[in-house]
């Protein structure tokens, strides 16, 4: 598989799509998607990949030189919450956001997280 193809792959399972529904969004039939994926297209074309890119919200450039070294399975809400915010340039809507609003996101995530953790609690007691 190739660099390519690795992140196409990875991207369209990160944004919920089978193989089916990305050919449908992207207007590329599901066999050339299926080649790129595997490695098996050589050199797509750039209009090809544009418009995987584009249905991805990617560029078509970063295709290629997007890293996914680190994975994460994250299934306990404070670690994703932490994980998250800790990024370095956070987005909203394509927007970086600013230091003013992450610092609205992370008060109101907490208040939401204590909220979370007081009805946990209560339900537990309750039972």
């Amino acid at each position: 598989m190739s660099i390519l193809g690795e992140n196409i792959k990875k991207l369209r399972e990160r944004a919920g799509y089978s193989i089916r529904k990305l050919s449908e969004v992207s207007g590329v039939s599901k066999s050339v998607i299926c080649e790129i994926e595997s490695g098996k297209a050589k050199n797509p074309r750039f209009e090809t990949i544009s418009k995987i890119a584009i249905s991805l919200n990617v560029t078509p450039e970063t295709l290629n030189d997007m890293e996914f070294e680190h994975e994460y399975v994250v299934t306990d809400v404070k670690e994703a919450f932490y994980i998250i915010i800790n990024q370095p340039n956070l987005t909203i809507n394509g927007e970086k956001i600013t230091p003013e609003a992450k610092l609205q996101l992370v008060n109101s995530i907490k208040m939401a997280l204590q909220f979370v953790e007081e009805t946990q609690e209560k339900s537990k007691n309750n039972n």
